[in-house]
């Protein structure tokens, strides 16, 4: 069984908005299991954790996620490969500079 050190779980009540967190997860190969947050619908759309709405969900997809360890590796795979694409800071900085010499033009 995984340990739950390898699920990132938030528990904040309010409205926080793009946590950094969820993406340090997903560089990491880690589930987020948000109770209320999940912007931009990426948790539910592109199968990133659960985004629960209550706590007894919570639970459940927190036990769902642990019952898993032979898809483990493949779903920790996946988190990787859309944050480094997505959240990437190296690529994040080349898409700004080419924004930016559109702008000079």
């Amino acid at each position: 069984m995984l340990g739950y050190e390898n699920v990132n779980g938030t528990r904040e009540l309010r409205f926080e908005g793009f946590s950094n967190t969820f993406i340090e997860a997903w560089l990491r190969g880690v589930p987020v299991v948000s109770l209320t947050e999940d912007p931009d619908g990426l948790i539910r759309n592109r199968g990133l954790g659960a985004a629960s709405g209550t706590l007894d969900r919570l639970a459940g997809d927190i036990e769902e996620l642990m019952d898993q360890p032979a898809a483990w590796w493949e779903i920790s795979a996946r988190y990787r490969k859309f944050a480094e694409e997505k959240f990437n800071s190296e690529v994040n900085v080349r898409r700004l500079e080419k924004e930016l010499l559109k702008l000079q033009k």
